[in-house]
C-alpha cells in the first residue's frame, strides 16, 4: 500500500518533474484515495457523484487525501475511501480529475486502461513548436507510428483523419522529428493527443526520430498541411467507417 505521506510527496515531485509523473499515476493504484457519493441515495447501487467542466467534459472528482475531499463535499456529500485499483476498475471508461480544486490532473478512459494494465501511463507535455518549416511524407521505416494511431483512431469516434510526417522547422532544411496530425474536434483533442500516446507506448519499437502530435479541428487543415499536397493515412467516412488513404490523395 501506498500511504498518504508516500502519495504527497511523489505528487510533488511529480507537479515539479513531469518525468516523475510515472511513479506517481503508479502509486495511486495502490493508495486509498477518495470519492464523492450523494448523501441519501436509495437506487441500491453505488453512484459516483461527477460534474461537467467548462469545456463540456464530464469527470469524476477524485481525492488524494481526505481533507481535500471533505473540504471539497462541503457537506453536501459523502466522502467514501476505496483503494485506487478498485476505484478505476468500478468505472470503466470514466474520465478521472484528480484533485480538482487544487492542482488537478485529468486521466481519459484510454490512460486508465493503460494504467490498469501495465502501471504505466505515457508522459506528455504541452509545447509550441509553431508550424514547421518543411513537410514531407514519413518514411517506411516509421509507418508502425502511424499505424498505432490510427489504432487509437479506430477506437475514438472524435477522430476523423490521421496524417503522419516528417517535418523541419530550422534552416538549414533538416530533418527535426516525426509529427502525427489528428483531425478533432476540439472538445476531445487532449484525451485523443494522449490516446495516440498511449497507442505509441504500447508498441515495442523505439521511435528512430522524436514524436510530436499535434491536432487541428475537423474540417479546417491548416495553411501548412493543405500545401503539403500529403493525404491522411487514414479517414472516417460520414457514415463512420474508416478506410486507408493514399499519402498522395491531396
Amino acid at each position: 500500500m501506498t500511504t498518504p505521506e508516500q502519495l504527497a510527496r511523489l505528487q510533488a515531485r511529480a507537479i515539479e518533474n513531469p518525468m516523475e509523473e510515472p511513479a506517481f499515476f503508479q502509486a495511486l493504484l495502490t493508495a486509498v484515495l477518495y470519492v464523492h457519493l450523494p448523501l441519501s441515495d436509495d437506487s441500491g447501487k453505488v453512484r459516483l457523484i461527477c460534474f461537467t467542466r467548462p469545456d463540456g467534459i464530464t469527470v469524476i472528482p477524485v481525492f488524494s487525501d481526505d481533507v481535500k475531499a471533505h473540504a471539497a463535499a462541503r457537506g453536501a456529500a459523502r466522502v467514501v475511501a476505496v483503494v485506487g485499483r478498485e476505484l478505476f476498475e468500478s468505472a470503466p471508461g470514466a474520465t478521472w480529475m484528480l484533485d480538482p480544486n487544487d492542482v488537478s490532473c485529468t486521466l481519459y478512459p484510454e490512460e486508465i486502461v493503460a494504467l490498469l494494465r501495465s502501471g504505466c501511463v505515457p508522459i506528455v507535455q504541452r509545447h509550441d513548436a509553431g508550424d514547421p518549416t518543411v513537410v514531407r511524407a514519413a518514411r517506411p521505416e516509421d509507418a508502425w507510428i502511424g499505424e498505432a494511431a490510427v489504432r487509437a483512431a479506430l477506437s475514438f469516434k472524435a477522430i476523423s483523419e490521421v496524417y503522419l510526417l516528417e517535418v523541419a522547422r530550422e534552416e538549414p532544411q533538416r530533418t527535426s522529428g516525426l509529427l502525427v496530425v489528428l483531425a478533432v474536434s476540439q472538445l476531445y483533442s487532449e484525451q485523443a493527443v494522449r490516446a495516440v500516446g498511449v497507442a505509441l507506448v504500447a508498441c515495442p519499437q523505439v521511435p528512430r526520430l522524436p514524436v510530436d502530435v499535434t491536432v487541428y479541428d475537423s474540417g479546417e487543415p491548416p495553411e501548412w498541411l493543405v500545401a503539403s499536397h500529403i493525404g491522411p493515412l487514414w479517414h472516417r467516412g460520414y457514415d463512420g467507417a474508416s478506410s486507408q488513404a493514399s499519402s498522395n490523395d491531396r
